[in-house]
């Protein structure tokens, strides 16, 4: 998640609040994993889903302002 942060077309694309957000979106999974080492893979891809909800309306926006529909690869 993180990482989308200084991906070349989107990096401009982002407010400061959304950064906040996902930075935050990606500590919380990063605490969680590390907080439940033995979880089940159920229990990982609920948790990955619940991020990911949280997560996609974001680069939704993203990906509209700068001109990309979501799931297109593009080089950056």
């Amino acid at each position: 998640m993180k990482s989308s942060l200084g991906e070349g077309k989107l990096a401009g694309s982002f407010t400061n609040p959304e950064k906040r957000q996902i930075e935050a979106l990606a500590e919380e999974g990063l605490q969680w994993v590390d907080d439940n080492k033995e979880s089940t893979a159920e229990e990982i891809e609920a948790f990955k889903q619940k991020l990911t909800g949280r997560y996609n309306p974001i680069m939704i926006r993203v990906y509209e302002e700068a001109g990309v529909k979501p799931g297109t690869e593009f080089m950056v």
